[in-house]
């Protein structure tokens, strides 16, 4: 698996390079720095995942998103100081969401952190700013554990199974799980939200293998997005399903792509590893 950061000026850059494939998703703005006047951009590169909602929005430069947030310093020591208050805000929006739900206020947050509104407002355009950003960071980290379980060389097979890891999100990720149970619990189209992303991306490139029927594509796809929120809910939210049960419901909900159902049991019958996060 690719863990290095790739260093790229622009989302025009990352479409023209793809140095690592389709398979790679190429996450923005973990570190940026301005030298003489341009601002670079450092991407995490993780295996794209179909299961699961988008974890990288859409690439974009720093002028483009100059709505969104401010430029961040220079360099030196005020960058190491903001970078250390954005990932303290992060990690308590992360905290918050998963105990609150993203109704919790900008006022919650601030008491969750030990610090004033006011400071948040420095770092973040508002508290769905942050909440986002902390449910993409959490993303980001369990992608990059999920990859390194179960290697396989099949995409399918690899696609699969990170989409089943979830399933067992609780076990695996217990602050991420809540994050995510608070989350599908206020939202329940969270998942839904990520059909025109890269997880369709991948699937329609599994259709385009022949893994999938390609015939109307998109209304299968749409199908199958209720299809695995609905899973998920049941899972992490309602728990009217195990996770053993929601793999059961998994073979059954891969039929709308046309996978048979002994297909769909040999895809589900790889034994998941899990290294436990502590």
């Amino acid at each position: 698996m690719c863990n290095a950061p790739l260093i790229l000026r622009s989302s025009d850059e990352v479409a023209q390079r793809q140095p690592y494939g389709e398979d790679w998703l190429y996450i923005p703005n973990l570190e940026h720095y301005s030298i003489n006047g341009i601002i670079i951009h450092i991407y995490l590169i993780v295996p794209s995942v179909g299961l699961y909602p988008n974890l990288a929005p859409e690439f974009y430069t720093r002028p483009m998103a100059a709505k969104d947030q401010k430029a961040p310093p220079s360099g030196g020591r005020q960058a190491a100081y903001t970078a250390r208050n954005r990932a303290a805000l992060i990690k308590a929006g992360q905290e918050v969401l998963a105990e609150f739900g993203p109704s919790a206020t900008i006022e919650q947050l601030a008491a969750h952190a030990q610090v004033s509104p006011t400071t948040i407002y420095k770092y973040f355009e508002n508290k769905d700013k942050l909440f986002l950003e902390a449910l993409g960071t959490a993303w980001e980290s369990w992608l990059g554990w999920a990859a390194t379980q179960n290697p396989t060389t099949d995409r399918f097979q690899r696609i699969i199974n990170l989409g089943r890891r979830l399933f067992y999100v609780r076990q695996t990720h217990p602050l991420f799980a809540q994050m995510l149970h608070s989350s599908l619990g206020f939202m329940p189209d969270f998942v839904i939200a990520s059909d025109q992303g890269e997880g369709k991306k991948v699937f329609a490139s599994l259709a385009a293998a022949g893994d999938f029927k390609q015939d109307d594509f998109d209304k299968r796809y749409l199908l199958w997005t209720y299809i695995f929120s609905g899973l998920l809910r049941a899972v992490l939210v309602t728990d009217e399903l195990s996770p053993d049960e929601a793999e059961v419901a998994l073979v059954i909900g891969l039929s709308v792509f046309g996978v048979s159902e002994a297909k769909a049991k040999k895809l589900l019958s790889t034994k998941l590893v899990f290294e436990l996060v502590k």
